[in-house]
């Protein structure tokens, strides 16, 4: 249905004669009514074609950062790298907390666009096309979009890490120091850059070594699920010899619960994981993990913002894959008699 001032009145409280001036851009600067009103329309879906009179003017580039923030080293690691990127670029870049839901995101969406931000870099892994689709409708051409993670079909550009890349690296390398059983703890199925993690891995084994995973765990990418992986790979009849964790959270679990367990690292069991996080240097033993350069994503993400701000146009769904590498450390490597 086709949204109305009337409709924007009645959800604002402000007369409809109050509504069209705003939305017409006529008075002085944007004060909180203003602003109320606007990001409404912009949440309703009303076309605003002169927002550029509406919105507070901005003499640099500032983009948003929206992901759902939790604490740990994950995400302090991931941020880190934008703010120093737009550092080094010389713009404005704010971190936005949404929940990785449609319905959460569109809400924020609107705020920044009515704060005059030119663009959202998005890491919010569980959104699917569709959710990538809405949120594209409900903005304008001029107003960028582009993701930090993988998506199946992508819609908008993307700049993110070759997962694929992490996972054959792992493979490799257990080949190479002569494991003949593999074991991975996965990461959550409906993330795509955890099924891509699994692919590269499993390929590699499958294919290349010519060898064969022979146990597997299903994780979610939180030491818990670490934890409980270390009691699966207890009672099971086959055990591996080398086991691929998706990332390091899931290893560290692992590997606390297999030393209070009795099981050492790296004579009983080999283990790498992913992300390379500073926990993977300080923990004992030493983690050899894949390493992701959050600085280089961040760079890159903002120069393909700072692209599009320049030339606006329809998203063409590219997908920049950054490429990453493999820390050895010695949680890896294998013992010799």
């Amino acid at each position: 249905m086709k949204v109305t001032l009337k409709d924007i009145s009645e959800a604002t409280g402000f007369s409809v004669s109050t509504v069209s001036r705003v939305i017409r851009g006529e008075g002085s600067a944007p004060d909180k009514s203003t602003k109320k009103i606007i990001s409404k329309a912009l949440e309703l879906g009303y076309p605003i074609q002169n927002k550029r009179k509406i919105l507070p003017a901005v003499q640099a580039a500032t983009f948003a950062l929206i992901t759902e923030f939790s604490p740990g080293e994950f995400y302090s690691s991931f941020v880190r790298g934008f703010i120093d990127s737009a550092e080094e670029k010389d713009i404005r870049i704010s971190m936005f907390n949404s929940d990785p839901v449609i319905d959460e995101l569109m809400p924020v969406l609107s705020h920044i666009r009515v704060l005059g931000y030119h663009g959202a870099i998005l890491f919010l892994p569980e959104l699917s096309e569709k959710d990538y689709q809405r949120a594209l409708e409900a903005c304008p051409d001029d107003f960028s979009i582009i993701s930090c993670s993988n998506i199946d079909h992508s819609i908008v550009d993307t700049v993110t890490f070759d997962s694929y890349q992490g996972g054959s690296l792992v493979a490799r390398h257990f080949h190479e120091q002569g494991f003949e059983k593999m074991g991975i703890i996965e990461g959550p199925k409906k993330l795509t850059e955890a099924r891509f993690r699994v692919n590269g891995f499993t390929d590699y084994i499958n294919h290349v070594a010519e060898k064969s995973v022979v146990w597997s765990f299903p994780g979610d990418y939180s030491a818990e699920s670490g934890v409980k992986a270390f009691h699966a790979y207890k009672e099971s009849a086959i055990k591996p010899e080398a086991v691929f964790a998706l990332n390091d959270e899931m290893a560290v679990g692992f590997m606390e619960t297999a030393k209070a367990h009795g099981v050492n690292i790296p004579q009983d069991l080999a283990i790498a994981g992913y992300d390379n996080l500073p926990q993977c240097k300080s923990h004992y033993p030493n983690i050899s993990s894949v390493n992701t350069n959050y600085n280089k994503l961040g760079r890159t993400a903002i120069e393909q913002m700072l692209t599009l701000f320049k030339n606006p146009k329809t998203p063409d769904g590219i997908v920049s894959m950054i490429p990453v590498g493999l820390k050895v450390r010695e949680s890896s490597l294998k013992v010799r008699d």
